[in-house]
């Protein structure tokens, strides 16, 4: 976000209310000679915390990353100090468990801070911290833009234009009761508060990119982040944090409905197939190969699983998906869900359950990663230039015109990566389906409930909760 002062663009941070009068109060604040410089970096550093929970659609309590690089940049190289002076106040906890060249030390709010204070967002107060964010921006902006990956994403997001329904993509609060999140009690009204704040804020960023057609102007919105991919070849931009109910109201700027091509069963099914290729499996196996893999051609890997088991089957279908992937991905647990995935697939579980004893459970999604990558990031690459179209994890976005020739090219890319492993199958399309994403005309909220301003539409009675 940015506003102007004294015909100056100047940057916004998003931190809480009352902050700043706890940190004036402090005597480190007190001996500095730039006071309003130390409140910058307290801002940033509390705003990252929260735009990275937003973006990831955590709980406002979840632990963050941030890799000590990145605070030297932007806090000093005394940004300890910081740090420190945040946990002595108790505002921010501080998880000191670390691996060099794997993953950084992790941060999250407190709820001394979080409790009955607003989330809001606030002008940079020194230019000296304004001109540091600005430098560092356009650094990394540099240095991006020297990738085509990267530049293909950010043209093809400068083509996206959304259509303001607040009645559609705010959420009606839901009556969920309190959970525990990392010790802290989470209320009802604080959960439907943060996720109230995440699609509201998400709307704005993509209100103002339907307005803009200048690159140099993304890295001042709200949440956005410069495209990247992870060592382990996924990637992630921008579009793929916007929340599904979200996504559903973008359009191109010409106005053309988006469309995606999608993996069914995304995960489940590259890990079989990696499962298949790698050649772990026997001639005694070939039984429960030929099963799984017409199971997934067929796009019934779930249902048959809901209908052979008796653990599984009195499940509702998503929250069956929701506790095969959470047992595939934790921990090794020979517990009875393992036990029944074990039974029912016996080869394919065996293989994941000795990658997780052997090299750590994180290097079930990480094959995961890397294998879907090579699909949808392949194919991506491969698309024209001046095609719209854009990669989401396990799909590709794009228009009408251009989805069946997408389709067509993740099916090619399917074929010569797995063809010469799984059984002979007549047809993909249950594999990678074309499904519509954005909203047409008519299923829009009526023009009466769609004018309203979003302080409006806040204010309605049946948002209240009950």
């Amino acid at each position: 976000m940015w506003y102007t002062l004294n015909g100056k663009a100047r940057n916004q941070l998003r931190t809480f209310k009352g902050l700043a009068a706890i940190i004036k109060q402090t005597n480190h604040y007190k001996s500095v000679r730039d006071k309003d410089y130390l409140l910058d970096k307290v801002d940033w550093f509390v705003s990252s915390i929260i735009d990275t929970n937003l973006k990831l659609n955590q709980d406002v309590f979840s632990y963050v990353n941030i890799h000590s690089k990145r605070l030297r940049a932007f806090l000093g190289k005394d940004y300890n100090v910081i740090i420190d002076l945040m946990v002595d106040l108790n505002l921010i906890s501080k998880n000191n468990n670390y691996s060099s060249n794997n993953f950084t030390k992790s941060f999250r709010l407190t709820s001394k801070l979080y409790k009955g204070r607003q989330i809001k967002s606030v002008e940079i107060r020194s230019n000296r911290f304004d001109s540091k964010l600005e430098k560092l921006k356009n650094y990394e902006q540099q240095e991006v833009l020297k990738n085509p990956l990267y530049v293909k994403i950010i043209s093809n997001t400068l083509k996206i234009s959304f259509i303001n329904d607040y009645a559609h993509y705010i959420p009606i609060p839901e009556t969920i009761g309190s959970r525990e999140i990392n010790g802290h009690i989470m209320t009802e009204h604080e959960d439907n508060d943060f996720q109230m704040n995440r699609y509201s804020e998400f709307g704005k960023i993509l209100n103002q990119l339907s307005k803009e057609t200048e690159v140099n102007q993304l890295n001042k919105m709200s949440l956005y982040f410069s495209p990247k991919v992870s060592s382990y070849g996924r990637l992630y931009h921008f579009i793929c944090s916007v929340p599904s109910r979200v996504r559903e109201l973008i359009r191109t700027k010409e106005n053309e409905l988006i469309y995606e091509v999608d993996m069914s069963s995304a995960q489940l099914t590259i890990l079989i197939l990696e499962w298949i290729k790698s050649g772990h499996h026997n001639n005694a196996k070939s039984k429960e190969v030929e099963l799984i893999t017409k199971l997934l051609i067929k796009g019934g890997m779930y249902d048959y699983i809901q209908s052979e088991s008796k653990h599984f089957g009195d499940m509702s279908y998503k929250n069956l998906k929701v506790s095969i992937l959470k047992l595939i991905n934790a921990k090794y647990n020979p517990g009875e869900g393992n036990k029944e995935l074990e039974r029912l697939f016996p080869g394919f579980m065996h293989w994941v359950n000795r990658i997780k004893q052997k090299k750590g459970h994180e290097s079930v999604s990480h094959i995961h990663q890397k294998a879907e990558s090579d699909i949808f990031i392949k194919v991506y690459e491969e698309l024209p230039d001046e095609m719209f179209a854009l990669p989401i994890h396990d799909c590709i976005i794009s228009t009408k015109e251009n989805i069946k020739e997408i389709q067509d090219r993740l099916i090619q890319r399917f074929e010569y990566l797995y063809g010469k492993f799984i059984p002979s199958f007549e047809s993909l399309d249950k594999v990678f389906r074309i499904n519509r994403v954005s909203m047409k005309d008519e299923e829009l909220t009526d023009h009466e409930i769609n004018s309203l301003k979003e302080s409006d539409y806040k204010s309605l009675d049946f948002l209240k909760p009950q």
